[in-house]
């Protein structure tokens, strides 16, 4: 039977992995989705439906107890399963950020290991727990966000509660913390583990003044790391675990009691670590005896660390039924913790505040008849205010620069672009930066080549066009000085170069920017904006608006 069950446990172990990434819009409603949730009996919508979905992340912790249960059932699996796990962790990718799916799959791996730490360590002998306490914290060495190092210190902190000795395993990862390239991370996770270890033997009478001197003199050490962080948390763990003496009425060193009254009285602890530790919500109100439940596992600590609402199982979620895992359902106070919100919940609880309150706000809107063309309905641009601003930009080689071109030309209302060719409209670099401008704007293709150069000028100039280059010329005139014609052709100059030699004779004009500061010159499409604003504040900004059609 332990054979035919061990060919199932890849299956268990992928689908308490399971879930979905999301794309940042679906995210950004999901967030707004949940502030509205936030604001409770004051919005109507939050009473309209009273049913308890059941989503992916309930799923998962149906399967961890299902785990849970098989591996009761046949020890021998507890060390594949756990393998298994932290090689899956190993293999992610280590700079991921919060709400990405490689985090949050971190986040799965931890909360499965935490859950599972109970009954695969019930069936391990002392120095099978060290090591597996060993492999625990070497998941720590790996760069991961807070919202998963907060589930292996749990895990390691599990352990420590229930085989104390196995502590001399963290004093042997903190003496070898300096061949780890994450040291910094893993130092502060370690002193938070020791920290905790020593809270937990003192609540349940457990703790002896060795072990406190020696977690004391461990941690001591690293007071004067060359990492701010490191030694910032040191001194915080220093300063927390002094009182600790005097409770019991031990004795502290005259050493260490002073080192502990220089750092409190310093002004750095008072302004710096001490709102530091009062900010860290885990390390200063999570307790790793009240506050280990279900409930902190898989909603509580995620949302503490700004985890999406989706990837966390609701309360009414988790009181439908019970799970084959060893924690409870709910304890502690931690879980009572009002949930942070994170900037973009901030920004709409401020959008949703009197507005009298406030002397500005962000206002960025979709013009309708960008709208309009999403559904499909025509609109003629030709009512809308333009001048007779022609940018001339067949020099330019890079979709970015004439993407960015497009979308300035659009709100400035230029009457054309020149382009070298046609293809570029369709360039992936253009049209990350046009946002759909070249819909309105009107393009014309001029291959670069000079006799056509030449003769597109002169065509311009019988039509009663300006033409006028961008450039810093022996006589360029300087931009606050120059007024342009209303008629304008506008030359731009390659990305490095600038204006080729052989086009300046056909200008009627340079024209120049001033400069303050030492580099050479701007970016082209910087330039060119820049120029273009010029133009539309001159001819355009506070005329009266083209009339439309039948007014």
């Amino acid at each position: 039977k332990m054979v035919n069950t061990a060919k199932y446990i890849n299956l268990f172990i992928d689908l308490s992995l399971f879930g979905v990434t999301q794309s940042r819009e679906k995210q950004n409603q999901d967030d707004l989705i949940a502030f509205i949730e936030h604001l409770g009996d004051e919005i109507a919508v939050n009473n309209a439906y009273q049913g308890v979905k059941k989503g992916v992340p309930f799923a998962r912790v149906q399967v961890l107890g299902l785990l849970s249960s098989v591996i009761a059932k046949f020890p021998e699996l507890s060390t594949l399963v756990i393998n298994f796990y932290q090689n899956s962790f190993k293999s992610l990718d280590k700079s991921a950020l919060q709400n990405s799916l490689p985090n949050r799959t971190k986040i799965r791996i931890t909360q499965a290991i935490l859950c599972l730490i109970p009954i695969v360590t019930r069936n391990l002998d002392d120095d099978r727990v060290r090591e597996l306490l060993q492999e625990v914290l070497m998941c720590l060495t790996l760069d991961s966000q807070p919202s998963v190092r907060c589930f292996i210190e749990c895990s390691a902190g599990y352990i420590l509660s229930q085989y104390p000795s196995a502590v001399s395993t963290v004093y042997t990862m903190m003496r070898s913390s300096r061949k780890v390239t994450n040291c910094n991370a893993l130092l502060n996770a370690l002193f938070s583990i020791l920290y905790r270890h020593i809270m937990f033997l003192e609540k349940t009478d457990q703790l002896t003044k060795q072990c406190l001197d020696e977690t004391l003199q461990r941690i001591s050490v690293w007071t004067c790391a060359n990492n701010h962080n490191v030694r910032s948390f040191a001194c915080s763990c220093l300063v927390l675990l002094a009182p600790v003496y005097k409770k019991n009425a031990w004795e502290l060193s005259m050493f260490y009691q002073n080192q502990v009254d220089f750092i409190a009285e310093s002004s750095d602890y008072n302004k710096l670590l001490s709102k530091r530790i009062e900010k860290n919500v885990f390390f200063s109100q999570f307790d790793i005896i009240d506050d280990l439940c279900l409930f902190n596992i898989f909603s509580s600590l995620p949302l503490q660390h700004n985890i999406l609402e989706n990837e966390c199982v609701s309360k009414q979620e988790m009181e439908l039924q019970s799970f084959s895992l060893d924690y409870p359902l709910f304890s502690g106070s931690f879980m009572d913790l009002p949930r942070p919100l994170c900037h973009e919940q901030t920004d709409y609880l401020i959008r949703f505040k009197d507005l009298t309150e406030f002397t500005s706000l962000q206002k960025k809107i979709t013009p309708w008849q960008v709208m309009a063309s999403n559904l499909g309905i025509e609109f003629d641009r030709s009512s809308t205010l333009k001048g007779d601003l022609i940018v001339y930009a067949s020099l330019i080689s890079k979709g970015n620069n004439l993407g960015g071109l497009s979308r300035t030309g659009e709100i400035f209302g230029i009457k054309s672009m020149v382009v070298n060719n046609f293809e570029i409209l369709n360039n992936k670099d253009f049209k990350s930066l046009s946002m759909t401008s070249e819909k309105w704007v009107e393009f014309e293709e001029v291959p670069y080549d000079t006799t056509l150069t030449a003769a597109y000028f002169k065509k311009m100039k019988r039509l009663g066009y300006t033409i006028v280059g961008v450039e810093q010329a022996s006589d360029s005139v300087s931009l606050e000085k120059f007024q342009f014609p209303r008629k304008t052709v506008l030359v731009l100059g390659r990305e490095r170069d600038g204006i080729p030699v052989e086009l300046l004779s056909y200008l009627d004009v340079c024209v120049e920017i001033p400069q303050l500061g030492l580099i050479r010159s701007l970016n082209v499409h910087v330039s060119a904006s820049i120029m273009i604003w010029e133009y539309t504040k001159q001819h355009l900004i506070g005329k009266e608006t083209v009339k439309s059609e039948g007014s």
